[in-house]
């Protein structure tokens, strides 16, 4: 199962990054676009949106709430491995919305390497990057333990569990370029 976060205030944008215009010339949105990338390497694998906005109403994909509302990304993780878990999946993808320029193929390689790792992402910049990570479904318990608990940060979980790294080429690093803010929207990858 994936679940595409977009779900934030997106405060320092000003407005929702799902919505941006990709930069492929395809006339789709950042939503549309990863969507599309996911169902072309995973096509067997269900797609969610993960957040409800009331601008993403329009869009024909399922969105799920978070488990909790206020607490970043940690209450929309919880909420996708509870789903997964209701449906017997093994492992969740979660991936942010506002990578402009991820392809399907990193997308698979996050799937399918180290299939062993009960929490695999890559390490960038001196950190794990929780929204482009799987996630076993067995973590949901301590997942949902530290949001009972108002933990919301995701980096000490990380630490806490030896989160296993994939390794990314020069290129696979620039993929994960993120939109923050309207002067990231001409960035690119190292």
């Amino acid at each position: 199962m994936v679940g595409i976060f977009a779900g934030g205030h997106s405060s320092r944008m000003g407005t929702s990054k799902a919505l941006l215009l990709a930069p492929d010339q395809s006339g789709r949105n950042l939503l549309e676009r990863l969507h599309d990338e996911v169902a072309r390497v995973l096509p067997l694998s269900r797609c969610v949106v993960v957040g409800r906005r009331s601008e993403h109403t329009h869009l024909a994909f399922h969105q799920i709430e978070d488990a909790a509302p206020d607490c970043g990304p940690l209450g929309g993780l919880v909420a996708l491995l509870g789903l997964a878990e209701s449906e017997g999946k093994s492992a969740v993808l979660a991936i942010a919305c506002d990578y402009p320029s991820l392809s399907g193929d990193l997308v698979l390689r996050l799937a399918t390497e180290c299939p062993e790792a009960g929490l695999l992402s890559p390490y960038l910049a001196d950190r794990h990057q929780p929204l482009f990570a799987r996630y076993s479904v067995q973590l949901l318990e301590p997942l949902r333990q530290r949001l009972d608990g108002g933990e919301f940060a995701l980096m000490p979980f990380f630490r806490d569990r030896d989160a296993a790294r994939l390794a990314l080429t020069e290129e696979e690093k620039g993929q994960l370029v993120d939109w923050d803010c309207p002067e990231d929207m001409g960035k690119k990858g190292p």
